[in-house]
């Protein structure tokens, strides 16, 4: 009994033995991944580097030993399978990633690229090792026509971010997110698409205005030299001017309307017999029984085609076709006849008005003339503001040109009275609104110089002066000791170092200064009875001193020029 008590005793001892020094099949596990898949077992832990086993927590024993070695071996079939997919589809399969598993960059194993341009292909290989079995299975399990459409759709997002830059930026940044998938750019395709297109619009508007009245400044020229005797008037033209958000605003540009013949509805008892004449002829146009001669209308295509001596490109041609008198088309063809011949014989572009869809309104015309038959000023804006609007995307310069003006009731008014001035200036010998200090009688003002006072009134008329100066300001800015005179009397004033002027106080109902036509070396003073506030008594007063330092007909050349320039400095239009 002792003896098999012994054995007993022998076999536990040895049997508990066995079971202490035995490993586990955890333990045996982890070795065996240790020595045949080492290189998944960090992106298994979320580690950078392989750890020692013998610093490996229990969980992540368990972790390893969780996979079966098919798995183990899947996981590296895996990584060359995507591989593969990853080199046949670089720049798709690196937005897919940042789409669906955006906290790569944020695991432990991932390298960041030496270089912000190093090429996708050198930067996949670290991403992928980064992924896990089950992400691996999920990417391979797609067929390989997803990863061909996900490819086109990414390329065909680029190309249209290519396209419209702004507009994908700006919708972009509207996501609010570092990353927006190709899909969700081309679900939102029509909206970048729009966005881009404001922001061109509002682009080739920024500044446009003022490149329209440099325009205005060439079309003048060109005009006086093939057209010196029509008549020219100038207009703000006010307009929906689009903004980078889709709405519009209200901006306004100059524009010339030159024309042939002028009449006006407005104070026909007060009318001269030649106004009233033009009046009576009206129906006659508009029923064909009255006409201009064709070499009126040769004159007319001459300062179309100087336009295109000057300014290199052919314009493009618009024919206005209604009115609100409702002339009939037939009339309107009738009078436009000769004219459209002259321009298809030299291939100029032209079209209707009413038929402007016809063109293509992203087509480039550097300018655009439109031609009127007869015009009101709310139909002249109004047409002008559609041109510019219709053709939004190239924007360009217009002039008009009506072979009848109608002037508006304040505008006619003022040339009435400028006639009746005049015919009452003709009986005053000498004038006797004029005093000299030296009580010399002003010598009876040479017709030529009162013709052309209208010719200066407008002119002033066109200054954007501001309500603190008087209209004395705009003389003291064209010739005398104001700022902005040394920079304006270049501009139309020859030896203009030889002229100057000063205004002087001299009680409160009279216009007074003293001028130089030697540089400065003596003056003579030019006092005139008026009121200093009244515009029509300041241009009587600019008329006669342009006259009397001899000047006049240097204003009446180059005084547009001047004005511009005064303007465009702003000298009187901020105090």
């Amino acid at each position: 009994m002792e003896v098999i008590s012994i054995i007993m005793v022998g076999i536990v001892i040895v049997g508990v033995t066995v079971f202490f020094m035995r490993p586990d099949k955890t333990t045996q596990l982890v070795g065996k991944a240790y020595k045949k898949h080492s290189r998944r077992i960090p992106t298994l832990l979320n580690l950078v580097f392989l750890p020692d086993k013998s610093t490996l927590s229990n969980e992540q024993k368990r972790l390893i030993a969780s996979l079966t070695e098919s798995e183990w071996e899947e996981w590296e079939e895996l990584i060359v399978k995507v591989t593969a997919i990853a080199n046949a589809f670089p720049s798709t399969f690196d937005e897919f990633l940042k789409e669906c598993y955006p906290d790569i960059p944020k695991r432990n194993l991932y390298k960041e690229p030496s270089s912000k341009n190093s090429p996708i292909k050198t930067t996949l290989p670290n991403k992928i090792e980064c992924l896990t079995l089950y992400e691996l299975r999920t990417i391979e399990s797609e067929p390989k026509d997803v990863w061909e459409k996900r490819n086109q759709d990414r390329i065909e997002a680029s190309t249209l971010l290519n396209k419209c830059p702004e507009g994908g930026k700006d919708f972009i940044r509207l996501m609010q997110t570092s990353f927006v998938s190709s899909a969700e750019i081309l679900r939102n395709k029509e909206r970048i698409i729009n966005k881009q297109r404001r922001f061109h619009e509002c682009h080739i508007f920024d500044g446009w205005e003022k490149k329209q009245e440099s325009y205005c400044s060439d079309i003048w020229n060109i005009n006086k030299k093939y057209l010196p005797n029509n008549g020219r008037y100038t207009y703000m033209v006010p307009f929906q001017k689009p903004k980078i958000d889709g709405t519009f605003e209200v901006s306004k540009f100059k524009i010339w309307q030159f024309f042939n013949s002028s009449c006006s509805f407005f104070l026909q008892e007060e009318q001269t017999e030649q106004y009233k004449d033009m009046l009576k002829k009206i129906p006659e146009f508009a029923n064909k029984k009255r006409f201009y001669y064709n070499s009126v209308y040769d004159g007319v295509y001459s300062f179309i085609e100087g336009t295109t001596n000057t300014l290199v490109e052919k314009p493009l041609i618009i024919f206005i076709t209604s009115n609100s008198k409702n002339w009939s088309n037939d009339a309107f063809d009738y009078h436009y006849k000769h004219l459209r011949s002259r321009l298809d014989e030299d291939n100029y572009t032209w079209c209707n008005l009413n038929d402007i869809q016809s063109i293509n309104e992203n087509a480039v015309y550097k300018s655009v003339i439109i031609i009127d038959f007869i015009s009101t000023n709310d139909e002249m804006k109004k047409n002008c503001a559609y041109v510019i609007e219709f053709f939004k995307q190239t924007i360009p310069f217009v002039c008009y040109y009506s072979m009848i003006k109608e002037y508006e009731e304040n505008e006619f008014k003022k040339i009435i009275e400028d006639i009746k001035a005049k015919e009452k200036v003709k009986k005053i010998v000498p004038p006797k609104t004029i005093e000299l200090e030296k009580k010399e009688k002003e010598p009876v003002l040479e017709d030529y110089m009162l013709q052309n006072r209208l010719f200066i009134k407008q002119q002033y008329e066109r200054v954007i002066k501001h309500p603190f100066f008087s209209y004395m300001a705009i003389t003291n800015s064209l010739i005398g000791e104001a700022q902005g005179a040394s920079d304006i009397m270049p501009v139309w004033l020859t030896n203009h170092s030889t002229y100057k002027f000063r205004t002087k106080k001299n009680g409160s109902n009279k216009i007074a200064g003293s001028y130089s036509i030697d540089g400065g070396k003596s003056y003579t003073d030019l006092i005139m009875t008026g009121d200093s506030a009244s515009f029509d008594d300041q241009v009587s007063y600019a008329t006669l001193l342009f006259y009397r330092m001899g000047v006049i007909d240097q204003f009446l050349k180059n005084g547009r020029k001047a004005i511009d320039a005064l303007n465009i400095g702003e000298y009187i239009r901020y105090h």
